[in-house]
């Protein structure tokens, strides 16, 4: 995983907090494509993940910030915040899979799910797009999954890869994932 964060050096030496986060990510100042950037590149995870979500934290009101992940403009650092936070709290948990499927029931959101098929209100992968996209009780395709990711900004998770390995895998109802 990397995530690049590119903020105005003015803004920077303006906001103190921001200054030191920066300054803990090691970032660089450039003088190349933006004049006066720095960017911080983070790709330590997750030894880097607190920091990450404090700068991420910090940049999100900023209108001129731009980031990456994986070389992927990050179009909602609101959406990015939330998502390495939920990642953060599955490194906590024995069982990954688990706790993924169980925040993919229980997240809630104004977005809504980023598959425009699909009636849930989830701001990352829904159950119903983990598990029941297409007819009825059929798991996605691993490419149909690998593009809600994409739509959702959720692609680089470590842990996506768990629901696409098993795809042969008997389907769970819903209310078994709680």
């Amino acid at each position: 995983m990397r995530l690049d964060v590119r903020v105005p050096a003015a803004v920077v030496c303006e906001r103190r907090n921001l200054f030191l986060l920066m300054l803990a990510a090691c970032a660089e100042m450039h003088d190349r494509g933006s004049p006066g950037e720095t960017i911080a590149t983070l790709d330590d995870f997750p030894a880097q993940l607190d920091l990450a979500l404090d700068l991420v934290e910090a940049v999100k009101p900023i209108p001129s910030v731009r980031a990456t992940m994986n070389g992927r403009p990050v179009a909602n650092l609101t959406r990015l915040w939330h998502t390495l936070s939920c990642y953060r709290e599955s490194l906590g948990e024995t069982d990954p899979r688990t706790f993924c499927r169980r925040q993919a029931v229980r997240v809630g959101g104004t977005e809504g799910c980023p598959d425009p098929a699909c009636g849930s209100s989830c701001s990352f992968i829904c159950a119903r797009c983990s598990q029941l996209v297409g007819k009825e009780g059929q798991r996605p395709s691993g490419d149909r999954l690998s593009r809600i990711a994409v739509d959702a900004e959720v692609d680089w998770c470590p842990n996506l890869p768990l629901f696409r390995s098993d795809e042969n895998r008997e389907v769970q109802d819903e209310h078994d994932l709680l």
